[in-house]
């Protein structure tokens, strides 16, 4: 269990994440050109090796990072928009967007995994058993093994595709979470009932065509 004051603190550093989150227009399809960090990137292109190869993701360490105190970590799920295998396009849009903008102002590291999955149903990119939803908790795994994470500030949020694939991970490991910030996104509503005690916020614009508000009201009423 998570203490409320490590709780709201974790909350409170990401409130102003969500609402840029909600100012960034819909995800465009990158995949055409060439794609790469600019110079003046925040971001590093890191690399994880499992049984099906390599796989990029980009990392972001606060500024004045130092592993001397533990620092919150947040995962990131991306929408279908910045599927594919560079580890850059995961960046562009939301919370990438964000700590590009105004890195001193988000004092945690943040990871951001990509689905690689191009032809599967884009909701189900992220979903807890689906082989890139495992991959982005292991991803999670290392930096927290390899970085000084604090543990209990685990911070879970995406939007569209990377909502369904929050409530869907959450489901997994509800305890590990500090926050579960959903935005745009859905599921089961059985898995609502399983994260009764893990602290969440949910956001959802009232006119997304694409993701209908409807399925974060009916996660909310379960």
């Amino acid at each position: 269990m998570f203490s409320h004051e490590k709780v709201w603190s974790a909350c409170c550093k990401t409130l102003l994440l969500l609402i840029l989150f909600c100012s960034v227009g819909i995800s465009q399809d990158l995949r055409a050109e060439e794609v790469r960090f600019p110079a003046d990137s925040v971001f590093q292109l890191k690399t994880f090796e499992d049984e099906n190869g390599t796989h990029k993701y980009a990392l972001f360490l606060p500024s004045g990072y130092t592993s001397e105190k533990k620092w919150p970590v947040v995962l990131f799920l991306h929408g279908a928009g910045e599927r594919g295998n560079d580890g850059v396009n995961p960046t562009r849009i939301g919370l990438g967007a964000a700590l590009q903008e105004r890195p001193e102002q988000y004092p945690f590291i943040a990871v951001f995994p990509q689905v690689e999955d191009m032809e599967g149903r884009y909701l189900e990119g992220w979903l807890a058993d689906s082989p890139d939803g495992i991959k982005a908790i292991k991803i999670l795994d290392e930096v927290v093994s390899h970085y000084a994470v604090d543990p209990d500030q685990q911070i879970l949020t995406g939007w569209s595709m990377g909502g369904y694939g929050v409530w869907s991970l959450a489901t997994q490991s509800p305890d590990r979470w500090s926050a579960v910030m959903p935005l745009s996104g859905g599921g089961k509503p059985e898995w609502a009932s399983v994260l009764a005690e893990t602290p969440i916020w949910n956001f959802h614009g009232l006119k997304d065509l694409v993701v209908l508000p409807d399925e974060s009201k009916k996660m909310e009423a379960s």
